[in-house]
């Protein structure tokens, strides 16, 4: 139980931050009661997840790295990315 709480904790997370470098992209305001969080990163054609995927994401800013926020993921795994 232990290495459980340690992998899904600790290991996981920092493995996808280093593989991905998840950094924010944009912060949209869609309505007063629901915000949007578009993520950058590299290689996220390799990052797994299915639409609609509940997790939970910490962001390494001054006030903000020790708190959860939990997030559904919007986008479709075989969404393409397009440049605008």
């Amino acid at each position: 139980m232990l290495l459980n709480f340690a992998y899904y904790r600790f290991f996981r997370p920092l493995h996808n931050q280093f593989s991905f470098g998840f950094t924010v992209d944009r912060i949209v305001n869609e309505t007063p009661d629901v915000i949007s969080i578009y993520l950058k990163g590299r290689s996220l054609d390799k990052f797994r997840y299915k639409a609609g995927q509940f997790m939970i994401v910490r962001f390494l800013a001054k006030s903000f790295w020790w708190q959860a926020h939990p997030f559904s993921i919007s986008s479709s795994p075989r969404r393409t990315k397009t440049c605008a």
